[in-house]
């Protein structure tokens, strides 16, 4: 489930002797924007086993606080050594619509610890996160992601990538909270929630040690390996290469059009990538930035030791009877993106994909078991 449905779902529920809910009876209530407007409440009837009623009138005066956050970014995993850095992005809700904005705030990790100040909401930020139920509470919620920062500078500029999601999103709370909230540990100010699908209520952390996690770091490699089952051309040696997407259908790109070659060497075969594609080789679709990668084999027909015009292709690298190619996915610049990778459990980085009907990401177990043959289609 998103977080946004999490949010959406969740609702108050109130322990204790009287077993009282929040299901209300909202009799007239003059205004519900945020900032500086004062909403009159009417008749508000709580049910459950107690009921009372009461009139009120109050105001929601708007944020007035900048907010210190310090994220654990201490859970590196690969990214140890790597300039790291944390931005803060407002989630702006609008009924069932939702979107994440530009980052509001940054700060670098060092020692595995980022101390950011999120500046107030702006109106722009602020929703009723249950109108009936809380009518005078406002609330704003804010989303971290680790990204690289290469520039050092603590901001993720156009060449930095999101690499880590925290679980525990930021709640600013404007206004009042009903009584009936008192011991939940939520505070009128700021807050830090982790929801939970199991759970109605959120998890409370610490403001102060908000734990953040570099879980999507990149695969910096990609080996792969088999056997050779193909008609080897008679006149002319092979050689293995992996060729540009682009290249394989027909554009032109700068040099070097290869990511990986080497001479034909016996049956058995292996590629071992450790490093990004060329920037040309990239190309952006549905909000990410790729590099498609054909490894394949070929006969050296014009003797230029080298794949060139004038030489035969030979095979695929083949899965049973489905090609393979190599894939580099950028880490994401966009933190709806990075959520979208965590939620479909994509990472960055290198991998191995099976092109049949769903192009579906190939096992890691299946990585060592590939073939050069003609099982997977005439070049």
């Amino acid at each position: 489930m998103s977080i946004l449905m999490l949010i959406l779902a969740c609702r108050p529920q109130v322990d204790g002797a009287t077993s009282t809910t929040l299901t209300t009876g909202v009799g007239t209530t003059t205004a519900t924007t945020s900032g500086g407007v004062t909403s009159t409440i009417t008749s508000v009837t709580t049910t459950g086993t107690t009921e009372t009623t009461k009139t009120t009138e109050t105001t929601t005066t708007g944020p007035v606080e900048t907010g210190t956050v310090t994220f654990d970014v201490s859970d590196l995993g690969a990214a140890e050594g790597a300039a790291l850095a944390v931005s803060v992005c407002p989630w702006l809700i609008d009924g069932d619509e939702a979107e994440i904005a530009d980052a509001v705030a940054g700060g670098a990790v060092e020692d595995g610890v980022a101390t950011l100040e999120i500046p107030e909401p702006g109106a722009d930020q602020l929703f009723q996160f249950d109108p009936r139920n809380m009518p005078e509470a406002w609330f704003a919620i804010f989303w971290a992601g680790v990204h690289t920062d290469d520039a050092e500078d603590g901001e993720l500029n156009d060449d930095d990538g999101y690499v880590g999601l925290g679980e525990v999103v930021i709640v600013f709370i404007d206004g009042a909270l009903p009584p009936e909230l008192d011991g939940l540990g939520w505070e009128i100010g700021w807050n830090a929630w982790r929801f939970d699908d199991e759970e109605d209520l959120p998890e409370i952390f610490d403001i102060d040690a908000v734990p953040i996690s570099v879980n999507l770091w990149p695969n910096v490699e990609v080996f792969i390996s088999g056997d050779f089952d193909a008609e080897e051309p008679e006149d002319a040696e092979m050689g293995l290469a992996v060729l540009a997407s682009q290249v394989w259908e027909g554009a032109v790109i700068a040099d070097p059009y290869l990511v990986h070659e080497m001479p034909w060497e016996g049956d058995d075969w292996e590629i071992h990538l450790e490093e990004p594609p060329p920037d040309d080789h990239f190309f952006s679709e549905n909000g990410m930035t790729m590099a498609w990668e054909v490894p394949l084999v070929y006969a050296d027909v014009d003797a230029s030791q080298g794949l060139s015009g004038g030489d035969e292709l030979v095979s695929y690298i083949c899965h049973d009877d489905s090609v393979v190619t190599l894939a580099y996915l950028r880490p994401p610049s966009e933190l709806m993106t990075a959520i979208y990778f965590g939620e479909m459990g994509i990472t960055s980085g290198w991998w191995a994909i099976i092109n049949d009907e769903e192009e579906e990401q190939m096992p890691q177990t299946e990585l060592t078991d590939l073939s050069i043959d003609a099982s997977c289609g005439e070049m």
